[in-house]
This record gives structure tokens, C-alpha cells and sequence, in this order.
């Protein structure tokens, strides 16, 4: 790599007790323990809740029938058997299987997610640390993991673009500290992510040759555009065998795009994603391009929660974010960046004020999800039930419960899975059919608890589980809680 760095290199001005980095860093690392132990402890709550949706039961599927079966495979979208990257391309899949091995389940997984977002915080005080000391490192580190974006990261079902954010930010530290090796190594991980990854890695390398890096820009540019290319032109379309792309339908209205952009809420989603930055990107300059495909990603969509800090859909912009937010930083008098930091710790804790999950800082919010999360009053009945049944049958199941039981080759979201083993049904009307609906739920458990061949396994005042081939002892019992 060249020696001229992207970031104007200003000389620090100590105003604070002298920190050796070593020691900030130190710092980072336990709060990074701190925040990975909070969240990973909520997230094993939500699971023995069944808070987990149809998201998590996808991924849990397609993880699970890599970690046993080797390859990507998953029932979960319909009754159809499809190869899962055809819907998103993510060879990091087989990386994260790796520990799925040894403990697999959906726990798993969210762990996984939460401690990679939670680690994000020391690239980040490395790269600020590097040119403004150990105090501003600690500033941003801070913001980080106090900001609500991570945390509806974490918490937000599973999803694999929530990696972008620490790979990304370890790619930004290895460019700014040109560490080659390191560089190729976390922009290839980077890369595996998902299809559009390479996009944002495209857009990376033209900021790279705009600020001076041109052969490694060049360089980035030219390999992120031959994934990209293949990947979405190639690859995934012979993997659908020639179906369209699941997520084109959320881009339906792109060509009346002012449309789009004319909405206040769009705009709202943007200011607090300056918010939490102490609006320091908007002294970014070139660098603000760098926001532009993950901005376009959010803000071009007809799908209202890709422009919501409450999910994962920030995951592009975010690292970013962060990035711009040390640039626009440099451009500060010296006397100013402990304040501007402090601001963007400041908006961090108030937007967390109502988006966020950091003890004291939530206004209750943790404590009402997990009210919210207790869904049933008979739950490890019901988890023990689910548990119990034999890895190798196939199961139907309702939204909520699905990731409990997905982690096998067949795994059916309701109305879908007419043949499967086993059905998990949560039969009242206030549960989450979706995809399916109330009626079609009960039409269906009628038509299971009548045929004679399917039998009443476990049951409640809310959930009922049916077996093939079991009693039907308990079968009428069912059939007059549905009601006429």
C-alpha cells in the first residue's frame, strides 16, 4: 500500500490525563465483554421465549443443513426445496457453520452476531485512537456500543449483513494503517458476506482512488465489480433456476423515485443516523460518497422498515457511518474533537433513550420485550415438546415457533409443509400466522386432528403439537377447542 492515508493526518492535541493505548484498548475490551454478555443473556431469553420469528428460522435451516449436510439448502420459504444462495449468495455460511458444529441452534447464532458486533468496537478505537489518542478512541468505542443501531443490530432475528459491520471497520483500519495482509484478508471475508456486499466494497475502492490510494482503489474496485457481476448475473440465477429475485419487489417504485424521497420518514431515518454520529459525516467531503449505495439501499425501497435504525437494514451504512463520522472529525480545530466526540456519545444515549437496550438508558424498553417475550404461561412444556421431536421428521410450524424446530432438513413455515412428520401450531387468534392466516391455521389442524392420522402429541390452552401415526386419544378434545 501507498504511505498517504485517506485521513489528513492533524497533530493531537493532549487535553486530557495522559492514557496509554494499551490501556484504552484494555478498556474497549472489557466493555466489549460487558456488552456481549448483556446482550447474549437477552438473546437466550427471547429463544426460551419463542420471540424468534420466521428470520432466525431461515438462517437456523440453512446454517444446520450446511454444519450436517454440507450444503446450503432450505424449505422455509415454501413447500419447494431450494438452494439457499439463490435467495442471498453468502459463502460466509460455511465460516459460521464451523462453530455451529458444536453447539448448533439458534442461540448459536445470535451469539455469533452479537460478540462479531460487540468486537467491532476495537477496530474502531484503533482507528481513532492511531491519530487522535486513546481518549477519543474510547469516545467513539463508547458511542458505538451505547448506539441503538448496534444493538437493533444484535437483537434484530439473524441476519449475515450484520458481519459487514466488524469486517468492514477492520478493513477501514488495516487501509488507514496499511497492513496489507490483514487488508486482503478481512476484504475477502468482507466480500462473502452476501451479494450486494461487493457493491459497498466497490463504492470503497473509487473513494480509495479519489483520496490517493488509486492502485489499491483500483484494485479493490476491479474485483468487487467481477463478484458483483458474477454473483447477481451468473451464479444466483442459475441457483433459482431462472425464478426472479426474491427482493426485487421492494424496489417496485424505484423509478418514481422523488416520490420516495419527498417522504418525511425517510428523512427522519437519515437525521438519526447523524444523530448518533454528532452529525460529524457532513464534514466528510469525497468521503460521504462512501454512504451513498447503503443510503440508496435504505432510501430507494418501498419496504418502510429498510429505513428504520430498529433493524438490521443499517448494517451497510453503518460502518461507514462511523468512518465518515473520524473524518469529518479531522476536520475540526483540536480544541473541538473532545466535544464533538462527546456530542456523538450524547445523541447515542439519547436516540437509545428510545431505541436502545442499555441498562438505565432504555426507558423500560428491554423490560416490556421481555414481558412480550413470555408469550405462553405452559412455555417449557411447550419447548420440551418441540425438543423432543426426532431430528430427522419434518415439521410445519407457526411463525414464532418455527426456529425452535428448523434446524433440519425439512422445516415448513405455515400454510406450507402439507406432508410434514410433525405440526407446531400456535392455535389462538391473536398468534403470528403469518404467512399464513387464522382461518387457513384452522381449517388445517381440522383436517390433521379428523384424518385419523395424524394424533395429538402435546397440547394446551395455546399450542398443540400433532405427530404422524400417534394417538388420536386426545384428537376430539382439540377439534371442540377450534370451536364450529
Amino acid at each position: 500500500m501507498s504511505t498517504t492515508s485517506p485521513v489528513v493526518r492533524i497533530e493531537r492535541v493532549r487535553s486530557f490525563p495522559a492514557l496509554r493505548a494499551e490501556t484504552g484498548a484494555t478498556v474497549v475490551l472489557v466493555l466489549v465483554a460487558l456488552f456481549a454478555l448483556r446482550f447474549i443473556l437477552l438473546a437466550a431469553q427471547k429463544y426460551a421465549g419463542n420471540a424468534y420469528g420466521w428470520d432466525m428460522a431461515i438462517y437456523n435451516q440453512c446454517i444446520s443443513n450446511i454444519a450436517y449436510h454440507g450444503v446450503p439448502i432450505s424449505t422455509a420459504y415454501s413447500n419447494a426445496t431450494i438452494n439457499h444462495f439463490g435467495v442471498h449468495f453468502s459463502p460466509i455460511y460455511y465460516l459460521i457453520a464451523v462453530f455451529y458444529r458444536f453447539a448448533p441452534g439458534p442461540v448459536t447464532l445470535a451469539t455469533l452476531q452479537i460478540l462479531a458486533l460487540a468486537l467491532g468496537a476495537l477496530p474502531l478505537y484503533l482507528l481513532v485512537e492511531r491519530r487522535h489518542g486513546p481518549w477519543l478512541g474510547l469516545l467513539f468505542a463508547v458511542g458505538y456500543l451505547l448506539n441503538p443501531i448496534t444493538q437493533a443490530i444484535g437483537m434484530y432475528e439473524f441476519h449475515e449483513i450484520a458481519f459487514f459491520v466488524p469486517l468492514m471497520l477492520t478493513v477501514l483500519w488495516a487501509f488507514d494503517t496499511e497492513r496489507t495482509k490483514t487488508f486482503w484478508i478481512f476484504f475477502v471475508l468482507t466480500l462473502c458476506i452476501r451479494e450486494d456486499t461487493a457493491s459497498y466494497l466497490l463504492m470503497f475502492g473509487s473513494v480509495a482512488v479519489l483520496t490517493g490510494q488509486r492502485r489499491l482503489g483500483l484494485q479493490v474496485m476491479a474485483i468487487s465489480a467481477v463478484w458483483l457481476l458474477l454473483v447477481f448475473a451468473v451464479v444466483m440465477p442459475w441457483l433459482r433456476t431462472g425464478a426472479p429475485y426474491m427482493f426485487d419487489d421492494r424496489y417496485k417504485d424505484i423509478r418514481h423515485f422523488w416520490v420516495l424521497l419527498a417522504q418525511p420518514a425517510r428523512w427522519i431515518f437519515v437525521a438519526q443516523l447523524l444523530i448518533t454520529v454528532g452529525f460529524l459525516p457532513l464534514l466528510a467531503r469525497r468521503h460521504l460518497l462512501l454512504l451513498a449505495p447503503g443510503l440508496a439501499f435504505s432510501l430507494l425501497s418501498s419496504f418502510v422498515p429498510q429505513y428504520s435504525i430498529e433493524y438490521h437494514y443499517t448494517s451497510p451504512i453503518f460502518p461507514f457511518l462511523l468512518y465518515t463520522a473520524l473524518i469529518g472529525l479531522e476536520r475540526l480545530r483540536a480544541s473541538w474533537r473532545p466535544a464533538a466526540c462527546a456530542l456523538m456519545v450524547a445523541g447515542a444515549i439519547v436516540l437509545g433513550l428510545r431505541y436502545g437496550r442499555t441498562p438505565g438508558l432504555d426507558s423500560g424498553r428491554v423490560r416490556n420485550e421481555i414481558n412480550q417475550w413470555h408469550i405462553y404461561n405452559t412455555q417449557a412444556a411447550i419447548n420440551a415438546a418441540a425438543d423432543a421431536i426426532p431430528f430427522d421428521a419434518s415439521v410445519r410450524a407457526t411463525n414464532n415457533l418455527l426456529a425452535r424446530v428448523s434446524g433440519r432438513k425439512a422445516a415448513y413455515i405455515l400454510p406450507w409443509g402439507p406432508d410434514a412428520d410433525y405440526a407446531l401450531v400456535d392455535y389462538r387468534p391473536q398468534a403470528i400466522h403469518a404467512p399464513a392466516t387464522y382461518d387457513q391455521v384452522r381449517t388445517m389442524l381440522r383436517e390433521m386432528l379428523s384424518s385419523g392420522q395424524y394424533g395429538v402429541v402435546y397440547g394446551d390452552d395455546s399450542v398443540v403439537l400433532l405427530g404422524r401415526s400417534r394417538s388420536t386419544e386426545r384428537n376430539p378434545e382439540f377439534l371442540a377447542r377450534l370451536g364450529p
